[in-house]
């Protein structure tokens, strides 16, 4: 089971995004639980995997339902728990942190600031080219 969170413009009216949020995840377990469970006649085994954001939903997920998680197991990969050390981090920073960045700052950095950003002396080429990796 794939939980995605992205909208693929649909219209969303409420329980928008929030990477802190796990009800959806405990919502999911507790009705795959419950169908399996009334199909096979046995309480289901689940493990459960994470990748980027996902190892962080999930690793978040397990330190809310540690005492129930309705899993047997979990394991994420790639999910940062330090951020300031990956700030940190030069051989990092150099390699996949500007790649990363490069689309996010296109992506949400409009016009306006833009161009204030000028003004007020900020080289914008540099800060929106790849050789920069904090959005910050």
């Amino acid at each position: 089971v794939l939980i995605a969170r992205g909208t693929m413009d649909t219209q969303v009216n409420k329980n928008l995004f929030h990477g802190a949020r796990v009800t959806d995840l405990r919502q999911t377990l507790e009705v795959m639980h419950s169908c399996l469970e009334t199909a096979s006649g046995q309480k289901p085994k689940l493990f459960a995997a994470g990748y980027s954001m996902g190892g962080i939903i999930l690793a978040n997920y397990c330190g809310h339902y540690s005492q129930d998680p309705l899993l047997r197991g979990a394991i994420h990969f790639s999910g940062v728990h330090d951020a300031v050390f990956n700030m940190n981090f030069k051989y990092s920073e150099k390699t996949w942190q500007a790649y990363l960045a490069y689309n996010l700052k296109w992506s949400i950095v409009s016009a306006a600031p833009v161009e204030e950003a000028r003004k007020r002396g900020v080289d914008m080429e540099r800060i929106m080219s790849g050789k920069v990796a904090s959005i910050v």
